[in-house]
């Protein structure tokens, strides 16, 4: 497996594919305001919401606009730059953090909510399953979004 991405770290920018295509990610589609409604709708009063796999932030600056502290976890360096100009500009608080999802550097039940958009295809399931166990309080939520086309 040592081809996957799972055998490639956060530091190893260049063979970060997400890297090489930041310039234009922004191009991507904006998620629809119902799925940040019902996202919002998840998180109890008071608690972080992590952003895990946060791109360049379609779900992190929402959310991040509704008040919420987010923690926007993200591997591509040039990815989570794009995130952090974009908050900036907005004039919003997003904690932006360069890291794995495999290995989040974030404390013990920390996040009152999960998410991970269009992201677990490229996760080790296991390792992150593992993660969220740690920082997710206590009767705190995972969200999985998909996206189907057609």
């Amino acid at each position: 497996m040592s081809g996957s991405r799972h055998a490639v770290k956060p530091e190893e920018t260049a063979r970060w594919v997400f890297n090489r295509i930041a310039d234009v990610y922004a191009a991507r589609p904006a998620y629809p305001r119902e799925l940040i409604d019902a996202l919002a709708a998840l998180c109890p009063g008071g608690r972080s919401i992590g952003d895990l796999g946060a791109g360049t932030g379609n779900i992190a600056l929402p959310l991040a606009e509704r008040g919420f502290e987010v923690v926007a976890v993200e591997p591509a360096e040039l990815m989570l730059e794009q995130l952090r100009d974009a908050a900036v500009s907005r004039g919003l608080a997003v904690r932006t953090v360069h890291a794995a999802a495999e290995a989040l550097p974030l404390e013990k039940e920390s996040l009152g909510l999960a998410v991970i958009a269009d992201a677990l295809h490229f996760l080790d399931v296991e390792r992150v399953a593992k993660e969220l166990l740690r920082v997710l309080a206590r009767r705190g939520a995972l969200a999985v979004v998909t996206v189907e086309l057609g």
